[in-house]
């Protein structure tokens, strides 16, 4: 009986915390991945992230595909960084494409 269980036990296992995890807002599910290395293990897949915004910057466009979370995401936005100053060059541009095109569930906003 889940309702019964002790909150140490509901927190160990893994099926019960994603489905927990699901109902999570945006801005929650981005804290949630700070709690712990599980949690943020836990939510390593695609349903966890299709709401998502990719904000590139000049200053992350070199480490985006290092990120799994890159692959998951369905929208992504050009920015610039806090201080405005920074610009995209024609070859930051073309890298950034090159991995678009090998994620095609990413859309352009």
């Amino acid at each position: 009986n889940l309702i019964n269980m002790p909150i140490h036990k509901v927190f160990s296992n893994d099926m019960l915390v994603q489905k927990i995890l699901h109902f999570l807002q945006s801005e929650d599910m981005k804290n949630a991945t700070l709690v712990c290395r599980k949690w943020n293990d836990l939510v390593q897949f695609p349903r966890f992230w299709t709401w998502a915004t990719l904000k590139i910057r000049c200053d992350n466009i070199k480490i985006l595909p290092q990120s799994d979370r890159f692959k998951f995401v369905e929208n992504f936005a050009f920015v610039q960084n806090a201080t405005g100053l920074d610009f995209f060059t024609p070859d930051q541009f073309n890298s950034v494409f090159r991995i678009i095109a090998q994620c095609s569930e990413l859309k352009l906003k």
